[in-house]
């Protein structure tokens, strides 16, 4: 098939742009359902969470299974909160945020998996960013990194102690003790010991008028000590007397300390030869140079000379919330490198006194934390690969984790890519590697994370949720519509659908707002051979209630396992802010699930939710008083396979498409009111009326007409096999609300 033959084939599917267009496409589908297959009835929409999560918006969404096989649903809403369901979306619990971290709707939420945590990089709009680390065990949520302290400690000397003279410095960290991750380094602290100089002269001793010491062999030592700091010089140089009898030793020449400082004299006497110098007296002052000496007995002081201690104090605490935090403090001793010396295995004590001679630990590596980023990955050996925007701070610059430790920054391995105006949308881990996308080219990273080559130049990408692999291929949305690679180069890159050269559905893509992309999602059905991306198409005018203003409102589904060459390609209407897969258990296939407006979040496609407006059914208001609107259900004209019953009603979307709060978007671009969430329904006063309450009041009157609409309808489609039970289910042709 040629080009022009393939675009005449998706254009047929774009939306019909007439007034009857959406009954005369209800009527070709019938047809075609006649050759290709028939609708499966459902029994109606119960919601994967039937009280809505408190939040308007959702900037993100994923899931993944812990070591454990527990699967974690974890989405981000646009009021700076992270909601996580642990029981398949039936119930949702706000995780506990233990740092200060905001953002809201204007930031754009990436993931990646590291082992029973998710690592969230927040991208704004405003060029803010903001790092989180989503614990699946604990379920709470922690700023990344750990901010390191601001200040270091105090330190002093303090008493006699095993620390010889010396210069020293220290510096403490946050550990915490749950993940074992830690901070970066405090600002360091230098003390430095210096004794007072020992005494230059040894004393004078001679033998004095008969007294308490026996005859013998007498030697005598004296030190300078420092009354404030409790710290003693080394000794004199020694002095010797033998003495014939009962006698007294008159000492003199006793020097006194030139230093600054309250000094005193300590005398110390040694009775037998290779004995220890005991503490004969203490002169109190610094002016006195001779003593007599009578005693027979000393002490029992032993001078030896010894060291210092140190007192730190003014510890650095942890100003956060729910972390358990403990301290680690580093010495170095004379410039050569820092050792751990000790962990306080608490946050508030704020003084330790170190008397160790050396510090006994490991050597300190510094933990430069990473800094805000958009972007996260996991490289196939377990390293984490943050990313920054040309918007944030250090312009398309990619850090390299350290392993284990992916809040800190490897600082050998700080990787450019690409030049600063052509910004990092995402990063996507491969096989070999993580390529990263940016706006106008894809990279690819090698696994060792030492070489960043451009691979791609005709297309970029623009949003990360939008990369799917399909086997060895990937696909992702570009600037100029999705395209599909299997070896990342020029000439392999290929739209969708086809035509490789050109994107079929041209008409629908120029009506996209190319300023939305950078919201689009995706999600994947591989056992079907569908991918589908949600891009927003609808313009609400100023004044238009702003929570619509945001949502994704429509899907291109690419049938890439159709027999026909490049796949089949159409639109389906969808209200959803993200799309994204959820893991089965055993061999199942990943479902495709949905965060969708006003806080639901579901399985897209098999009949957990209703948002979408491809099964229809048409209504007439026979009244409206603000969100409550009287229907007659006699007048109901069914489109499809909406179950008129129970939940079918709730979780639907309600579509002025004539009279009052008429909705048109395909011929004007805008839309004069936006759709409204149906939130409950009740039977009227008579057994012929329905009331519907909507999220939002809409404005209709009884001069409404409209469609209410779900999900689409899941298409049998028979298989080539002439086996009636073989089949597979897909989402059908779209019925397009925007040509009405």
């Amino acid at each position: 098939m040629d080009a022009i033959d393939a675009g005449s084939m998706c254009d047929s599917i774009d939306p019909l742009l007439h007034r009857d267009g959406v009954p005369r496409a209800l009527k070709e589908m019938r047809n075609f359902l006649k050759f290709r297959g028939a609708f499966d009835r459902r029994p109606g929409w119960a919601k994967a969470n039937l009280e809505a999560i408190p939040c308007k918006r959702f900037i993100g969404g994923r899931a993944y299974k812990d070591s454990d096989q527990n699967l974690h649903i974890v989405v981000v809403g646009d009021d700076g909160k992270i909601y996580h369901s642990t029981d398949g979306g039936a119930t949702w619990v706000e995780a506990v945020m233990y740092d200060e971290v905001l953002w809201d709707g204007t930031y754009q939420a990436q993931f990646a998996e590291y082992g029973d945590d998710l690592f969230i990089a927040l991208g704004a709009v405003t060029g803010a960013a903001q790092n989180l680390r989503f614990d699946g065990i604990l379920g709470c949520v922690f700023g990344v990194s750990l901010a390191e302290p601001a200040t270091g400690v105090t330190a002093a000397a303090a008493g006699d102690g095993n620390i010889l003279d010396g210069v020293f410095d220290y510096l403490v960290t946050f550990y915490d003790a749950v993940t074992g991750w830690e901070s970066d380094a405090s600002p360091e602290t230098q003390i430095t010991l210096a004794r007072a100089v020992a005494p230059a002269f040894a004393l004078t001793a001679a033998e004095g008028v008969a007294g308490a010491l026996a005859a013998g062999t007498y030697r005598y030592q004296f030190t300078f000590y420092d009354t404030v700091n409790a710290v003693e010089s080394a000794a004199s140089t020694m002095r010797s007397i033998t003495t014939t009898g009962a006698t007294r030793v008159e000492l003199s020449d006793i020097l006194t300390c030139a230093e600054a400082g309250t000094w005193h004299r300590r005398i110390y006497r040694q009775d037998a030869p290779g004995g220890a110098y005991r503490l004969l007296t203490t002169l109190t002052d610094n002016t006195t140079t001779t003593y007599t000496d009578n005693t027979a007995t000393l002490a029992t002081a032993v001078y030896e000379y010894q060291g210092r201690q140190i007192a730190l104090a003014a510890l650095p605490t942890y100003g956060g919330l729910g972390r358990t935090i403990h301290r680690k403090i580093y010495r170095q001793d004379d410039g050569n490198g820092y050792t751990h010396l000790a962990t306080i295995a608490d946050n508030t004590t704020l003084t330790y006194t170190d008397n160790l001679a050396t510090a006994p630990g490991d050597p300190y590596v510094q933990q430069p934390p990473v800094p805000p980023c958009t972007s996260v990955a996991v490289l196939p050996d377990g390293v984490a690969v943050w990313g920054n925007d040309v918007e944030n701070g250090e312009p398309s610059r990619l850090y390299v984790c350290q392993a284990g430790y992916p809040e800190a920054i490897a600082l050998s391995l700080i990787q450019s890519a690409g030049t600063d105006d052509d910004p990092l949308v995402g990063l996507y881990s491969v096989r070999d590697g993580v390529i990263a996308l940016k706006r106008r080219g894809v990279y690819y990273i090698n696994r060792q994370c030492s070489t960043c080559e451009r691979v791609i130049q005709r297309f970029g990408c623009v949003s990360w949720a939008t990369v799917q692999n399909i086997g060895s291929r990937v696909a992702w949305l570009s600037a100029e519509g999705p395209v599909v690679t299997q070896h990342f180069t020029d000439d392999d890159v290929a739209f969708i659908g086809p035509d490789p050269l050109h994107f079929c559905l041209a008409e629908t893509w120029s009506k996209v707002q190319k300023d939305r992309l950078k919201y689009a999602s995706s999600v994947h059905y591989p056992t079907e051979g569908i991918i589908i991306w949600f891009v927003q198409m609808c313009h609400p005018p100023a004044g238009v209630i702003a929570d619509y203003e945001q949502h994704n409102d429509t899907g291109i589904v690419w049938y890439y396992g159709s027999n026909h060459p490049g796949g089949d390609v159409w639109l389906v209407d969808l209200m959803v802010d993200h799309g994204f897969n959820v893991p089965m258990s055993g061999s199942d296939a990943d479902e495709a699930w949905g965060a969708f407006p006003l806080g639901y979040v579901g399985n897209m496609f098999d009949g957990q939710h209703g948002d979408g407006v491809d099964e229809l059914i048409y209504v007439e208001v026979l009244s409206a008083d603000g969100v409550n609107i009287t229907i007659g259900d006699t007048n109901l004209k069914t489109g499809a396979a909406l179950d008129l019953s129970g939940e079918g009603w709730r979780g639907s979307v309600f579509h002025p498409i004539r009279g009052a709060a008429t909705r048109r978007c395909r011929d004007v671009l805008v839309c004069d009111r936006p759709n409204a969430l149906i939130v409950d329904h009740s039977q009227g006063s008579g057994e012929a009326t329905r009331v519907l309450q909507t999220a939002v009041d809409l404005g209709v009157d009884a001069t409404t007409r409209a469609w209410i609409g779900g999900f689409a309808p899941r298409l049998h489609v028979q298989l080539d096999t002439g086996d009636p039970d073989m089949g597979k289910y897909y989402p059908n042709l779209s019925i397009q609300m925007k040509g009405t």
